[in-house]
């Protein structure tokens, strides 16, 4: 909470224009408030809120999953195939690339908050619905520590 006083208009850096404001910055910021009294004198004023960050602890984010099957049938129960990891704000980057038994491209993502739901994506069949099949995957991340993470393996399909 930022307070001024001693005049009869307000005006912040901000835009606000009361004399109380409250600010919570993601990033060390500054405010700065120029008073005005009635009689027409100002005066400014300037203060730094400083915004520490504390280092994001990963080391109990468990294990990077991948599940081995989904059904997109509707029925509001593992309709999407999405990727599990207890903090996925420690993943620094990731990519996803899933083939069909052909070998063809159909889906790729680099977002760890991607959920598939069965569409070929970036395939032959762009746009379409696949049926009952197997997939295989391979998913390279790197955690923040610099950790790199390279899985391969076969996702189901089952409607």
């Amino acid at each position: 909470t930022l307070t001024a006083s001693g005049g009869g208009t307000y005006s912040w850096s901000s835009g606000e224009t009361s004399p109380v404001v409250t600010v919570s910055p993601s990033a060390t910021t500054q405010y700065c408030i120029t008073v005005t009294d009635a009689s027409g004198c100002t005066d400014t004023a300037c203060v730094t809120v400083t915004v520490i960050v504390e280092p994001l602890d990963c080391s109990n984010a468990g294990e990077l999953y991948l599940p081995n099957a989904f059904s997109p049938n509707g029925d509001g129960e593992n309709d999407e195939l999405q990727l599990y990891y207890g903090k996925k704000e420690c993943i620094k980057n990731m990519k996803l690339i899933l083939y069909d038994r052909w070998g063809e491209k159909v889906f790729e993502s680099k977002d760890t908050d991607f959920l598939w739901n069965g569409t070929d994506q970036v395939g032959l069949f762009k746009g379409t619905e696949l049926g009952t099949a197997v997939f295989v995957y391979f998913l390279e991340a790197t955690l923040i520590s610099g950790k790199k993470i390279m899985q391969k393996g076969n996702v189901s399909l089952i409607k």
